[in-house]
């Protein structure tokens, strides 16, 4: 949150850091959330004998969904997401240990002291506007300006729509139509 801290600060004087690195944090949660674009693999080990699979989110992370799961010689017969993690539950214990991938969609978690590098090197001005509209929408406060406030909100929403058309024309094909004259 370093890396944005610094942007926010000169706009909002007065503001205590704690607030600034609050509003930061919730615009990232937020188009996060929304956006569904941060997509991550992580490493789950199936230890022998075992009948469930814990799969735990990079630090400062929670994860939304289980996009895919590559788990080589297991079968799964339950998947359950809870306190942050992912457990598989085994049709049969696991034969011998084995170690796979499972391919999730992430967002920080609401205590999170760093956000994914992904926002800061492609979201950047996204995540500066959710985090502006909040305080400059605050009442009663030497940085509030509410006019600012409703174009950062516009400006925020507007990069999530962008974001998750990113996001879907990624994961659909395209195809090219070529023209051809009549004869």
């Amino acid at each position: 949150m370093e890396r944005f801290f610094s942007h926010v600060q000169p706009q909002v004087p007065g503001c205590s850091a704690a607030w600034i690195n609050r509003a930061l944090l919730m615009a990232a949660v937020e188009f996060c959330e929304d956006t569904l674009i941060c997509k991550e693999s992580i490493s789950a080990t199936a230890a022998s004998g075992s009948k469930k699979i814990v799969a735990f989110p990079p630090a400062n992370t929670r994860i939304l969904s289980v996009d895919r799961v590559d788990i080589p010689g297991v079968s799964i017969e339950e998947t359950s997401l809870d306190k942050g993690r992912v457990t598989f539950a085994l049709a049969a214990p696991a034969t011998k240990e084995v170690t796979g991938k499972v391919f999730v969609t992430l967002a920080p978690n609401r205590s999170a002291k760093a956000l994914p590098d992904l926002l800061h090197d492609n979201y950047f001005e996204a995540i500066l506007s959710g985090a502006f509209a909040r305080l400059m929408e605050m009442q009663k406060r030497n940085w509030t300006d509410q006019r600012m406030a409703v174009i950062h909100q516009k400006k925020f929403l507007h990069s999530k729509e962008q974001a998750k058309l990113m996001e879907n024309r990624k994961n659909f094909p395209t195809m090219t139509v070529r023209q051809r004259p009549w004869v």
